[in-house]
């Protein structure tokens, strides 16, 4: 299999967009498909595909790099990075953030064997 090069790529990446804003038509944007599906394979065509049409969707002009990481909320209920616990990462309510009882069953079960417990959680 070849190597598909950066302009081969970005000019992928633009039909993608042009067929996503109907300015190409279907059969334009198949021809230019199979070019790449000659060169790396239908495989490697579908992922770098999907690659592309998630980095458009986020708006990234990068090709290059990927745009990872914890989305940020807005508001008080933003989570805050917690301890590490059976090999994952957890996480918990930041400051401020409002837990009620209303709103949880689970915090409702464990109010009638650890009342002390919601009592804390809460603030009561």
């Amino acid at each position: 299999m070849a190597e598909v090069s950066g302009t081969k790529i970005a000019s992928f990446r633009g039909d993608i967009e042009d067929l996503r804003n109907n300015t190409i038509d279907r059969a334009t944007f198949n021809a230019a498909r199979n070019e790449i599906v000659d060169l790396i394979g239908e495989a490697e065509t579908k992922k770098l595909e999907r690659r592309l049409r998630t980095e458009l969707s986020q708006g990234s002009n990068d090709l290059g790099k990927s745009r990872g990481g914890m989305a940020k909320k807005k508001g008080p209920m933003q989570m805050a990075m917690g301890g590490m616990a059976n090999g994952r990462q957890h996480m918990y309510l930041s400051r401020g953030a409002l837990v009620t009882d209303n709103l949880n069953p689970g915090l409702k079960a464990l109010a009638k064997k650890r009342p002390d417990v919601v009592k804390k959680i809460l603030g009561k």
